[in-house]
């Protein structure tokens, strides 16, 4: 299940080494794992390289920010309008979203029931005050 492959990742990853691996949050979504985060690129690689070898992993995608790039703060502050912007979004029918935001930059994550929502989705988390930029890997559940 997701859940356990999520487990696993971290599990891993904290293993290996706890402060760094703190600074990468993974996320699952019918066996794709995500993994979204501050690393240094040797990191990069190597929390790639632990996913891909999880058991019941399809497929790994990265989405990777400078060090030093969180907001701490602010960031959550952004993250809360972003979560109220989706709940309260006319015709957003979200069944599984996350959010992360990394110094204002905000990436969706999840599953949608059309790719109208996804596209909702994304216009009401770019009209959020402090919102850079948004990058999405929401998809179509199927």
């Amino acid at each position: 299940s997701d859940a356990e492959i999520v487990t696993a990742v971290k599990s891993s990853l904290l293993g290996d080494d706890m402060s760094k691996g703190l600074d990468v949050h993974v996320y699952s979504f019918k066996a794709h794992v995500y993994l979204v985060g501050e690393a240094d690129t040797a990191y990069r690689k190597h929390t790639v390289t632990i996913a891909e070898k999880t058991e019941g992993v399809r497929q790994v995608t990265a989405h990777w920010f400078p060090i030093g790039t969180s907001d701490g703060g602010n960031d959550l502050a952004v993250e809360t309008r972003v979560a109220k912007a989706l709940l309260f979004a006319k015709d957003v029918r979200s069944t599984q979203v996350e959010v992360e935001v990394w110094g204002g930059n905000v990436v969706l994550l999840g599953l949608m029931e059309s790719r109208a929502d996804i596209d909702r989705a994304v216009s009401a988390t770019k009209g959020v005050s402090g919102v850079k930029s948004v990058t999405s890997y929401l998809t179509v559940m199927r």
